[in-house]
């Protein structure tokens, strides 16, 4: 189980088991990056392929939080946290009703707390 604190988060085995999932179906369609004016993927310096490396690498050890509501389309969002050419990024990852992956990178407004 993942703890923050002494409160349960989720157990390792369901974030396992969305990131095995939102992996497989990623490696058959691609990753969709959602774009808005707050996504930070060109402050990366990375490319879509750089990207989508970084975003497969991601273990339980990134989870932040989850599943929780998307507010902006149907469907939960997974919150990830990750660092990158040492600054810190969230990415929200769901997988869409048309069973595509999608991300949505941006930088923390505020210290993520990212469970070991």
């Amino acid at each position: 189980m993942i703890y923050n604190g002494s409160k349960l988060i989720k157990k390792k085995t369901e974030v396992n088991a969305f990131l095995t999932e939102f992996k497989n179906k990623a490696s058959k369609t691609g990753i969709v990056l959602i774009r808005r004016d707050k996504n930070e993927l060109a402050k990366l310096g990375l490319t879509k392929l750089e990207f989508d490396k970084e975003i497969l690498s991601l273990t339980h050890k990134n989870y932040c939080r989850g599943p929780e509501p998307d507010k902006d389309f149907p469907g939960e969002i997974w919150i990830f946290g990750k660092n990158i050419d040492y600054d810190e990024y969230y990415v929200k990852l769901k997988i869409s009703k048309k069973n595509v992956p999608c991300v949505s990178p941006s930088i923390p407004q505020s210290i993520l707390f990212i469970i070991r």
